[in-house]
């Protein structure tokens, strides 16, 4: 069984086809073809389409894959800052080059050559709006595994391709693929995946509903061998996985239950402090000592009131005002025989530690096996761990090095992409290439600068 949408109120049977709806129902107690609990109902075609979830490929079970990524991501400062370093490494300055065969080491080889583009090149690799873009995809592309873009031509079809737009990848969804299609024909794109409002979907008849608060709008897809087909398409870049036909994903998806048992950790700590009771001191005063009251006060409520109001004072000259409410009264027996425990007040003190080690090591696990997915060394996003020493300059260094040689390539392409999209559409040197400056950090006794020279990647 799946459910395919938010609040599990709808639900599909793989085996049998079945869709039903149901408030409410045992998921332990169901077979691949029969629903069961209150109110379940099996909803028709029809039915079915009001949701649009008859045209969208589902990312995940609920539809939420990424806005759940996210909501993970941003209760997490490790596995953000590894996201975000990964991010700042693998985006540079943007250069164009060439290969053409020249000499290493005195073999023959192709080689980077990098050159000088034409001005319209050179401004729009310098412009904001691109830095923005390559940015945007990368990040998209870490998180998600996916990176989308608007492809929108010029008014006059002759021009052919005018801009290019970065789209949120947690607001698009792909179009279900129809038997002998190759890839999806549209993606949908909206802000609210939660209530998805749909511009057209079936009322109980046979007529179509048009909405005017349609939260939901459909986009051809982009194919670079038509790429003048539509105004506008939406162009989809992912990091393929098996059995994943429509979304791409990222190793550190694996990692889920992890990084949400290590946002668990902190959370419960935090009610622990702002909500547990966490008394400093135990006041045993002799029993009977407050009767004294009755004979000055007739109203109960005032004799409980100057009752506090001792307590209140005792408390404050313990703690402080800030310090109020940490401390246990109870009232002790005096033996009528011998006269011991409670023929005075006593002042006990507590330990109220908060007993939290095992859960600070179970965060540590947490954090750790998180860390490792990311195939990042967390050292070079300025995360250390207790009880490791931090690594040398040179052990950095190699880390850089070795993170640029292994993990940059398939960001940087995805990141690119559009340059040779927009290269081929308008004719540019079809033996122009597009890649990013790489400097390596060297000990000062190998530069004074402590970099290498400029590269191309």
């Amino acid at each position: 069984m799946e459910y395919l949408d938010h609040n599990h109120q709808i639900a599909y049977f793989e085996r049998s086809g079945i869709v039903i709806s149901a408030e409410s129902y045992d998921p332990a107690d169901y077979s691949s073809s029969t629903a069961y609990g209150q109110r379940a109902r099996v909803v028709s075609p029809r039915e079915y389409a009001k949701t649009g979830l008859d045209k969208v490929a589902l990312w995940g079970p609920d539809n939420l894959r990424p806005q759940n990524l996210i909501s993970l991501l941003a209760q997490n400062h490790i596995n953000a800052q590894l996201i975000y370093t990964k991010v700042s490494l693998a985006v540079r300055e943007l250069m164009t080059f060439r290969w053409e065969m020249g000499e290493v080491n005195g073999q023959r080889q192709m080689v980077k050559v990098p050159f000088m583009p034409p001005s319209e090149v050179w401004q729009l690799l310098r412009s904001h709006k691109t830095i923005e873009l390559v940015r945007a995809r990368a990040t998209d592309f870490l998180v998600t595994g996916n990176a989308f873009m608007k492809v929108i031509l010029a008014r006059d079809p002759n021009r052919g391709i005018a801009d290019f737009q970065h789209v949120d990848a947690s607001y698009v969804r792909a179009e279900l693929e129809r038997y002998g299609q190759d890839g999806s024909n549209n993606y949908y794109v909206s802000k609210d995946w939660k209530q998805p409002v749909w511009k057209e979907s079936p009322d109980n008849g046979k007529t179509m509903v048009i909405s005017r608060d349609a939260t939901v709008r459909r986009f051809p897809t982009f194919r670079r061998e038509e790429p003048r087909k539509f105004f506008q398409s939406i162009h989809h870049d992912r990091l393929y996985w098996t059995g994943e036909p429509y979304y791409g994903i990222q190793p550190w998806h694996a990692a889920h239950a992890w990084i949400d048992y290590s946002n668990t950790i902190p959370q419960w700590l935090g009610a622990a402090i702002r909500q547990g009771a966490s008394p400093k001191f135990h006041i045993k005063y002799p029993d009977g000592y407050f009767d004294y009251l009755e004979k000055e006060f007739e109203d109960p409520k005032k004799r409980q009131a100057e009752k506090e109001r001792v307590f209140q004072k005792i408390e404050n000259s313990l703690m402080g005002v800030k310090g109020a409410m940490k401390t246990i009264f109870t009232p002790v027996k005096i033996d009528p025989m011998t006269g011991q425990q409670g023929v005075g007040w006593e002042i006990i003190p507590l330990n109220s530690n908060l007993n939290d080690e095992a859960y600070v090591k179970a965060f540590a696990a947490g954090q750790n096996a998180a860390v490792s997915s990311h195939g990042l060394d967390p050292a070079l996003a300025a995360i250390h761990f207790e009880g490791k020493m931090p690594i040398s300059g040179s052990d950095k260094r190699i880390s850089i090095q070795i993170h640029e040689v292994t993990k940059n390539d398939e960001v940087r392409e995805i990141m690119t992409r559009f340059l040779y999209i927009l290269r081929d559409d308008r004719g540019w040197d079809p033996n122009m290439e597009f890649g990013f400056v790489s400097r390596n950090i060297v000990p000062l006794s190998e530069n004074p600068t402590g970099m290498t020279p400029e590269n191309f990647q």
